[in-house]
């Protein structure tokens, strides 16, 4: 199968305090890790950054541009939407090859060892799912980790280009009629893997990740859910609720119906089992 990568490294990095970037983890950037183990799982990499991305940042990503087959490409000013949804955009609007899917990864995964990332791939390509993420911990995805069938891709594309609003990767998924959620224990036997490093204090030696295995595949906006839902705390189903509402009056207020239609019926799903 044809596919395209899209790496995220545009992000302004205010809790790391630097750019993530050029961050170093076992003496390599964070880059540098993150290109490596896209190169194991497709030949072409989008780097996507924004008009905010520090030049170094870009001359850092220059420097590995042929080795690994790099585009850089900018966020579109154009797009009402905003954040990692218009990097998404931007970069899905440069491809002019026919990829079959974009996997998507976030520049703050040292940890991520590339066979694992290749497992994850494997595994959804093979589902018969739109989208698919890594379930880590209390019901919320990483999010960025993803893989997205192209039609998905476009699907969302379309929608960004005309509302206002869409600011985080979790509308991607959203969008979708059926995401598959993968356990992280499925893919490794260390959580720290799927760990998003937002502070240069989770880098630091002995750092660990304590949370309990996960080793189904969910469903979001499918009953499926249920398997996982099932092992969640008051507190963490009571988090869970408090956000989806929050979802479900922005796509309200966009006019997102599908998206509404989706969160509602994941809402329902969770007070069940609540009550």
């Amino acid at each position: 199968m044809k596919r395209i990568c899209v790496l995220f490294a545009g992000g302004e990095s205010k809790r790391f305090g630097s750019p993530k970037a050029l961050a170093k983890y076992m003496n390599r950037s964070f880059l540098e890790i993150s290109l490596e183990n896209l190169s194991h799982v497709c030949s072409n990499v989008i780097v996507s950054v924004s008009e905010k991305t520090p030049v170094d940042v870009i001359e850092h990503v220059k420097k590995y541009r042929h080795e690994y087959n790099i585009m850089l490409v900018y966020d579109s000013k154009e797009l009402p939407c905003r954040g990692p949804p218009r990097g998404f955009v931007s970069s899905v609007i440069s491809v002019k090859d026919n990829f079959e899917a974009v996997i998507i990864l976030g520049i703050d995964y040292p940890y991520l060892k590339w066979k694992t990332l290749q497992k994850f791939v494997e595994l959804s390509s093979s589902l018969d799912a739109e989208a698919s993420t890594i379930l880590l911990q209390k019901g919320f995805p990483s999010i960025t980790i993803g893989y997205i069938r192209m039609d998905q891709a476009k699907k969302f594309v379309n929608i960004c280009k005309v509302k206002k609003g869409l600011t985080r990767l979790t509308d991607l998924y959203r969008c979708s009629l059926d995401t598959a959620l993968i356990g992280w224990s499925l893919l490794s036997e260390n959580p720290l893997e799927f760990l998003s490093v937002n502070t240069p204090e989770q880098l630091k030696p002995g750092y660990s990740l304590k949370v309990k295995n996960t080793d189904v595949i969910a469903r979001l906006n499918n009953v499926e859910c249920i398997k996982f839902i099932e092992s969640l705390s008051r507190n963490d189903l009571e988090s869970a609720i408090s956000y989806l509402k929050l979802e479900i009056e922005k796509y309200e207020r966009l006019g997102l119906t599908l998206f509404k239609e989706h969160a509602e019926k994941d809402l329902r799903m969770l007070r069940d089992f609540l009550n």
